[in-house]
């Protein structure tokens, strides 16, 4: 997300969560807020794009705040 790179990080959640971003994005102030949940670094982007893809990691909105969950 540094590299604002949204498409391809968005393709990362399901296909219902990606509605539901699509429509965040349409309001400017609302999705920088959603970035700014999701900015990291390249190596932890990586690691977690590689988990997800793997298998072995899910986003998941728990508590009213999105998470990153790991098996």
């Amino acid at each position: 997300m540094n590299n604002k790179n949204y498409g391809d990080a968005i393709k990362l959640f399901s296909l219902k969560q990606q509605e539901n971003i699509l429509e965040i994005q349409k309001n400017q102030k609302m999705f920088e807020y959603w970035c700014k949940s999701w900015t990291f670094d390249d190596a932890k982007y990586n690691r977690y794009v590689n988990k997800i893809i793997a298998g072995k990691a899910y986003i998941i909105f728990e508590n009213d705040e999105w998470k990153i969950n790991e098996k």
